[in-house]
This record gives structure tokens, sequence and C-alpha cells, in this order.
């Protein structure tokens, strides 16, 4: 997709995905990963 315009706000442009913080999203996917392997009873991720 070349642009992309959600509730008036542009948040794809020229295909790239804008105001995206990739290491917060890092953090929220790691942590979520790490309840989920403590909720289905396994060792925590390594981190690399």
């Amino acid at each position: 997709m070349h642009t992309v315009i959600v509730a008036g706000r542009v948040v794809v442009r020229e295909g790239r995905l804008l105001d995206l913080d990739l290491e917060e999203l890092r953090r929220r996917a790691v942590e979520a990963a790490t309840r989920l392997k403590q909720a289905a009873g396994q060792a925590p991720l390594q981190s690399y």
C-alpha cells in the first residue's frame, strides 16, 4: 500500500509505517512472549 489514512491521520506513506517505535514494539513483544511462556509452564525467553 502506498498511503493509508486512519481517522484522518496518515499512518503509512510510500509503503512505510510512520510513528513506529521499534524498540517499544520489541519490548512489548518480549514481555508478551514471556507471559505466554510462563502461563504454558515453559522456561523464560533468552535475550540475545
